[in-house]
């Protein structure tokens, strides 16, 4: 199957509003493993690592 490479219109949509929900998850699940007794970290190198992980293993 060939890729097309004709042009094609994408039509204007109206506005809207995007609500960012990553750092409030983050933060209440560094909560909820902090209560049970994990040390978290959350790190970022260059942007490119997990940006939360445990330091220890732990059943829960």
């Amino acid at each position: 199957m060939r890729e097309t490479m004709e042009s094609y219109v994408i039509p204007a949509k109206d506005e809207i509003l995007v609500a960012r929900k990553h750092a409030e998850v983050a933060e209440a699940l560094i909560r909820l493993l902090q209560a049970k007794g994990l040390k978290v970290v959350n790190t970022r190198t260059a942007g490119l690592a997990p940006d939360l992980y445990t330091l220890e293993h732990a059943v829960i």
